[in-house]
């Protein structure tokens, strides 16, 4: 019994080896399968496009230039936001049957060739814990609080070990009047983003996911300035964050916060940075 035993091993081992060499004989030595490597991280410097915009090829074109000319290096670009519309052809059968789709960006395709052809990093702003649409469409599918509402709120802290990134909204105008002492926190973009990402960070407890905020470039509580943009991405580079995201809904940025290309290898600094 044990000869034979062995003998089937032997057997069954010559068949495996030979099978490997015949293999490599047939595929000229190379391997048949692909290593599929993880991308190195990147410290997005971003700004944010409507589906309108990106549907447009003057107003994404000038985009375009103005992340080609300043230390911008990413762009996220809506495909569904949080009316639940998605705004480009998926082919989907859910979505042709709710009806979902909203084309606004009819070349997507091509505009992220052209995007990725000026060595720009692309983001898909996908809105997925808040879709009105397909709930009325569909409200059998839908998730409810306690009180049959449709809105479902969420904690970060509870995402972040699923995420490479989280990107907290810390728009300085969106915080009450009091908070962090300050009667208007509009007014202090750099201590109000500062002490919020410190927040988030402890709040996560997580070294996996890194933090990306969304900062303000749009006028609420007060006038946003150039320096005060700068002021922002200071806060974010002092708190440990990886990178941030300008936020204005009718995608007109500041400029002038912005480092040019030639100045993008530099981080700017900020003089009298104040007391925390």
């Amino acid at each position: 019994m044990v000869p034979t035993m062995i003998f089937g091993v032997i057997h069954t081992l010559v068949v495996v080896i030979i099978s490997f060499g015949l293999g490599f004989l047939t595929t000229g030595f190379q391997p048949t399968y692909q290593v599929v490597k993880k991308p190195a991280a990147i410290e997005a410097k971003a700004i944010y496009l409507t589906g309108y915009t990106a549907g447009s090829k003057e107003r994404r074109e000038a985009l375009i230039d103005l992340v080609d000319s300043t230390e911008l290096n990413a762009v996220v670009i809506d495909i569904k936001d949080a009316s639940g519309r998605i705004f480009f052809d998926t082919g989907l059968a859910l979505a042709n049957e709710v009806g979902s789709e909203q084309i606004r960006i009819p070349d997507l395709e091509g505009l992220v060739d052209r995007i990725k052809e000026k060595g720009i990093y692309t983001i898909a702003r996908i809105v997925v814990f808040q879709d009105p649409y397909l709930a009325q469409a569909m409200p059998q599918i839908a998730l409810k609080s306690t009180a049959d509402g449709l809105n479902i709120g969420q904690r970060y802290e509870d995402a972040a070990k699923y995420f490479d990134y989280i990107a907290p909204m810390v728009y300085p105008s969106h915080y009450p009047p009091g908070f962090e002492g300050f009667d208007n926190p509009a007014a202090h973009p750099y201590e109000i983003v500062y002490r919020s990402l410190i927040r988030a960070e402890k709040l996560l407890d997580q070294p996996k996911a890194r933090l990306r905020p969304w900062l303000q470039d749009f006028d609420l509580g007060a006038v946003y300035t150039p320096e005060m943009i700068t002021l922002q991405k200071q806060a974010t580079y002092d708190s440990g964050g990886f990178g941030w995201m300008l936020w204005n809904a009718s995608n007109r940025y500041t400029v002038g916060g912005l480092l040019s290309s030639d100045d993008a290898g530099q981080v700017a600094g900020v003089d009298n940075q104040p007391s925390l």
